[in-house]
């Protein structure tokens, strides 16, 4: 399997720092699989000195996700209650943080837990962005996570995929990340929605 490939290579290599990229929610075995990923690494690189886990939050890039429903019908569904602030992280603020972990391993903690942060909004101001974006009044609209998995899965994202995302901002989980995210702290990253939104987001909803 890749698993013991991997853990082969590393371990014949003498590799004394791994960085794994996992996810918010990863403390919870009823979030994904990457609970039981974060559980193999800590048994099978148990002797290996540095391990750092790190967890991204909600990717700016989910958003990419709802430009079909905007041009559609002016909306964006996702399972969140408007006034809930979410977290959102930028693919680079997460690499940067990964970098920085394999050039500058961590000494105080053996696996070192590592939240990826951003950026922090709620539905309003998600809406604001995207109207400053593209000029289009857009909609948030909350739905249920049956409903939200039904939507990932009906553009083609794969289920397990889909599960993930759906989880990812269900309420029914909100607190516990929260939580853990204040227990163990966050990197904050440099980049910003509202930057996000006016240049990515609008050169991918143009073509």
């Amino acid at each position: 399997s890749f698993w013991k490939i991997a853990f082969d290579a590393f371990l014949s290599a003498g590799v004394r720092n791994v960085v794994y990229l996992s996810s918010v929610g990863a403390f919870n075995p009823k979030i994904g699989f990457h609970y039981q990923n974060e559980q193999i690494l800590k048994r099978k690189l148990s002797g290996v000195p540095s391990v750092s886990l790190v967890r991204p939050t909600g990717f700016f890039t989910n958003f990419y996700h709802n430009i079909g429903t905007i041009k559609k019908d002016n909306a964006v569904y996702f399972n969140v209650e408007r006034e809930t602030v979410e977290s959102y992280v930028h693919p680079a603020d997460i690499a940067q943080a990964c970098a920085d972990l394999i050039l500058t391993p961590p000494t105080d903690e053996k696996f070192k837990m590592i939240y990826v942060e951003s950026d922090h909004a709620k539905a309003a101001d998600i809406e604001k962005m995207i109207h400053d974006a593209l000029n289009i009044d857009v909609k948030w609209v909350t739905v249920s996570d049956e409903a939200a998995l039904q939507g990932a899965t009906s553009i083609g994202l794969p289920k397990e995929n889909a599960e993930l995302l759906t989880n990812l901002y269900s309420k029914v989980y909100q607190g516990e990340m929260l939580d853990d995210i204040k227990k163990h702290g966050s990197v904050i990253g440099t980049h910003k929605l509202a930057d996000f939104f006016k240049t990515d987001f609008a050169a991918q909803f143009s073509k």
